[in-house]
């Protein structure tokens, strides 16, 4: 039997199906794994939804699951550039999408297919841009858990050349301090472009003051942090580890920043009914919705408007389904990624918003 596959739309099951359904995730970087190991991933999936399907259903249907499954995995295109591949098996149809959020190992089988389901599976480092300046060194770094990556190293020579000679040590200092706090700055503007990440600031008193002052990105910044001048590289850890303790509080203070960023750009999708059309449209880079936000809605065939299944129209076809899981659907297999924050956190936004391209 042929799988109807498709790695270009989301899968999209009514709410009230209930055909069984197995939900796989596979970690999916061909370009940093070699397809040895990702073959022994998929031996190991295998295993595990044979296990876990003949635990809740008969032989026959197990069969018919694992053979979709496996027709998915033959179709694995070894030259795609993704970090994860989700599939979606039931005893008649097969469906495989290329995620670009990383994710672990997983198998769920449900009654119902739901992408919340495989969302807990992502793998999410604690990811910072960190501002340092100091009387000895200065840089701008990437941390990734215990690593930092210097992105940008110390303010050029140039910056000391050129100062009023008529000026005194102290005034040629500030100069000085003025120049690194700009060049600092604009380095820093042009990052968080690429990395939307929380930012900290670590200085002596005198550069924060200067940096508060001078710098466009004060505002925005997580933390600025007051250290001595005396601060080296190998210290930098230990300032930031007491805030990456509270991550999740620090990534909501994030996310709900670019949130406001976006809107003021024009490029925020507010609330299920926008959110929904723009995911379909393919033009959605970051789902905000929250935790336990649904919303049961079906199509209006002839039209293709989303409708409340609240509102009595025609009954006629009526497949109803939960437009937030649609949504998270397209948006991951766009290319995009889904965060979920604690209800209530999205109140202003009408419980879920994207960020558009």
């Amino acid at each position: 039997m042929t799988p109807n596959l498709s790695s270009q739309e989301p899968l999209l099951l009514p709410v009230a199906q209930q055909d069984l359904t197995l939900s796989v995730l596979l970690p999916f970087e061909p370009r940093t794994q070699s397809r040895k190991q990702i073959e022994a991933s998929v031996r190991r999936l295998m295993v595990q939804a044979e296990e876990r399907l003949l635990q809740q259903t008969s032989r026959q249907v197990t069969r018919e699951v694992l053979d979709q499954l496996k027709q998915l995995f033959d179709q694995l295109d070894y030259g795609a550039t993704a970090k994860s591949v989700a599939l979606w098996a039931t005893p008649s149809k097969g469906k495989l999408v290329y995620w670009q959020m990383p994710v672990g190992e997983a198998v769920v089988l449900d009654q119902h297919f739901d992408v919340r389901q495989l969302l807990p599976f992502r793998k999410e480092e604690k990811q910072y841009l960190l501002l340092v300046m100091g009387d000895h060194f200065a840089g701008i770094y990437l941390g990734k858990e215990k690593q930092l990556s210097r992105l940008v190293a110390n303010a050029p020579v140039s910056v000391g050349r050129g100062i009023d000679p008529a000026l005194d040590a102290a005034q040629q200092k500030q100069v000085v301090l003025q120049r690194s706090v700009k060049h600092f700055d604009d380095a820093l503007s042009i990052l968080q472009r690429a990395y939307k990440l929380p930012v900290f600031i670590v200085a002596p008193a005198a550069h924060l003051a200067q940096f508060r002052k001078q710098s466009r990105n004060a505002a925005g910044a997580t933390a600025l942090v007051e250290v001595p001048a005396t601060i080296n590289e190998r210290e930098l850890q230990a300032v930031v580890a007491p805030y990456l303790a509270n991550w999740q509080q620090l990534k909501a203070a994030k996310l709900m920043t670019q949130l406001e960023d976006a809107l003021q750009a024009g490029k925020l999708a507010v609330g299920i009914g926008e959110v929904w059309t723009a995911a379909n449209q393919k033009r959605g880079r970051l789902l905000v919705v929250e935790a336990d936000y649904a919303y049961p809605a079906y199509i209006d065939n002839q039209g293709g408007v989303l409708y409340s299944d609240t509102i009595p129209l025609s009954q006629t076809n009526r497949q109803t389904r939960d437009a937030v899981s649609d949504a998270m659907s397209c948006v991951l297999a766009g290319g995009g990624t889904v965060e979920i924050v604690e209800n209530g956190t999205l109140a202003d936004y009408l419980h879920a918003a994207l960020i558009c391209y």
